[in-house]
């Protein structure tokens, strides 16, 4: 069997790595265009994942039998469709059902037609209409911009007036381009956040333990959002069977009716609230860290459960590992900012040598002869298991602490799981 996996990121390499894990020794693992990491695990296919045409029709030639798609930008492109027009199959959304992550104001209304809980909310498209919603958020508003953004398509506010540096940054002067022409208004929430993932297959689905990710540069929670900058799971257990009954089996049954129900994985952002949870976002897609974390909780094997996907079938079962998973995203300073103009070498040997550590290459690391290179922005994930959070933060900020020095370009959160449970 031949499985492209789609992407370069850390999350993409943990998708190839624990496929690769006690699969048949025939199955071959492409990686579109993968990373430097992600070499020792397949085969690199130097393709554009945004040129739909051409890697589908590069798939067929090579008989691929089924493509995971590990971000959201192919996915709007309709990757996923020009695969099956050719026969093959994907686990993840055709181009109509990718919306519930490619625009906001899709998601909020497709929300609102099915009653699914989530914040009041008004849709802008001009400066002026905003100004004129504000008055409907007098607790707190948060802004969104219609499109993806890549992280800096959201602004939180306290009152009304401190969203206005925000709406005229996205509706006047266009810093957003396309993705914040129109934003989505709504009413700021105050909860705590977790991340709810599941399998979605013909006739099943299963949900993975609840993950929670931290978005903000610092410690603390403060600071800009980023793409991601660490993970915790499973946290907060006792929510599920809550989660499954109010969010999650609403939530099939309205894609059902509307058509975008697919196979592959759907990821639900969720604000716990003193009202119950509400829902924040839709990824259709892992998320980065979330995957890192998640995937080594899974007993069955990745590869099987892709056979059964490719087979229009649903797994038996879906059973989970004991024990805690941490991820600790590496970046280099100045993410998410900008980027640096040169390269610096990367102390990867070192943390190789620290037992119980799983890494997980992104593309702006890369392997040249005998020495990694740092490029910009997010560079590694880091992660353990232990017994409990405390026990997988030990062994993850104890080969940070060794292997970085204070002085060092690199930037990473020391608190990442703590108070996580």
């Amino acid at each position: 069997m031949k499985i492209l996996v789609v992407g370069s990121g850390s999350r993409e390499h943990a998708m190839g790595y624990y496929l690769k894990r006690g699969a048949p020794s025939s199955w071959r693992l492409y990686f579109l265009p993968g990373n430097s990491g992600t070499r020792e695990l397949g085969e690199a296919v130097p393709l554009d994942p945004l040129d739909a045409d051409r890697v589908a029709a590069w798939a067929a030639e090579e008989g691929v039998d089924l493509a995971w798609v590990g971000g959201e930008e192919p996915l709007l492109k309709g990757l996923v469709d020009g695969l099956k027009a050719r026969g093959i199959a994907a686990f993840g959304p055709p181009q109509k059902a990718a919306l519930l992550e490619g625009s906001k104001i899709f998601a909020k209304t497709f929300m609102a037609r099915h009653g699914l809980p989530t914040a009041p909310f008004r849709v802008a498209q001009s400066y002026e209409e905003a100004l004129s919603l504000l008055r409907h958020f007098p607790q707190g508003v948060a802004v969104k911009a219609d499109g993806l953004a890549r992280g800096k398509g959201v602004a939180v506010a306290e009152e009304a007036g401190e969203a206005l540096p925000y709406l005229q940054a996205f509706l006047r002067e266009g810093v957003l381009g396309e993705a914040g022409r129109r934003v989505v208004l709504e009413e700021r929430l105050k909860g705590r956040e977790v991340s709810l993932h599941g399998l979605l297959f013909p006739e099943g689905s299963f949900l993975l333990p609840l993950a929670r990710d931290h978005k903000r540069l610092l410690d603390g929670d403060e600071g800009p959002n980023t793409g991601g900058m660490g993970a915790v799971a499973p946290v907060e257990e006792e929510l599920l069977p809550l989660l499954r009954r109010t969010i999650w089996d609403p939530l099939l049954e309205a894609l059902r009716d509307e058509g975008l129900y697919y196979t592959g994985t759907l990821y639900v952002g969720l604000m716990i609230t003193d009202d119950g949870p509400k829902i924040l976002e839709f990824n259709v897609r892992l998320g980065d860290p979330e995957a890192q974390v998640l995937l080594p909780l899974v007993r069955e094997p990745w590869w099987e459960i892709m056979a059964y996907a490719r087979e229009g079938k649903v797994p038996p079962r879906l059973s989970f590992r004991p024990g805690v998973r941490v991820g600790v995203v590496v970046a280099r300073r100045g993410y998410p900012q900008g980027r640096p103009e040169n390269p610096m070498p990367f102390p990867m040997e070192k943390l190789m040598a620290y037992p119980g550590l799983t890494l997980h290459p992104a593309r702006e690391l890369s392997h040249r002869g005998d020495r990694w290179e740092a490029g910009g922005g997010r560079l590694l994930t880091v992660t353990a298991c232990g017994k409990d959070v405390e026990e997988a933060r030990r062994q993850v900020y104890r080969a940070l602490e060794e292997a970085f020095q204070d002085g060092d370009d690199i930037h990473y959160r020391r608190d990442i799981g703590r108070g996580s449970l």
